[in-house]
């Protein structure tokens, strides 16, 4: 079965995942693209706890092979006469090939590919999708433009702060006590 179980939890994972996005999205109400990006944050990580005991599995046995191959039988220099070849040395522990085994190169392949969707989802993709939903632009570019100027205005003072501590852009209406309260003068009209 040299793949077929990946390939039969792959599929088995992506109808789960869109059957638990049907049940518990909405998709009249939803997007088609907060849809899609749903889906697909959920497959990858519904995906990634699946797909681990088959990797498991697989290196167990590729390590138990690796192992029986280096060992090497024991020297018998000491025995002598009729014992020297009635005693065969004795075999390590068989391997013995899993069902889920998956070939060599897939694995590797397949975990990149996962782990750089996943930040991209994590990092760009939904982050800017919040940002949009979250805007209150009246226009499509408006909506864009105006959110991502004000992350990328608080990633900049991030990065020139001494502290390294995240600046928001944004300011709370509210003084945090008596002494701020007293100086605090919101510049309105500048």
């Amino acid at each position: 079965m040299s793949g077929a179980a990946l390939g039969l939890e792959i599929v088995f994972v992506f109808f789960l995942a869109l059957f638990l996005l049907h049940r518990y999205g909405d998709f009249k109400k939803q997007h088609r693209l907060v849809i899609v990006g749903t889906l697909l944050a959920w497959y990858l990580c519904f995906l990634i706890v699946f797909i681990l005991p088959l990797d498991v599995s697989t290196t167990i046995y590729n390590r138990c092979k690796h192992a029986a191959a280096n060992s090497s039988p024991p020297e018998n220099s000491n025995v002598t006469g009729v014992y020297a070849t009635a005693t065969p040395a004795p075999s390590p522990h068989p391997c013995f090939k899993p069902w889920s085994y998956i070939p060599d190169g897939i694995m590797p392949i397949f975990w990149r590919v996962v782990y750089w969707t996943s930040q991209f989802l994590t990092w760009i993709l939904l982050p800017f999708m919040q940002s949009y939903a979250r805007s209150g632009g009246f226009s499509i570019t408006g909506k864009i433009l105006l959110e991502q100027a004000f992350y990328l205005e608080d990633v900049a003072k991030n990065e020139t702060s001494a502290t390294h501590q995240f600046v928001h852009t944004f300011q709370s209406p509210e003084p945090e006590n008596r002494f701020v309260q007293y100086f605090y003068s919101p510049a309105v009209g500048m």
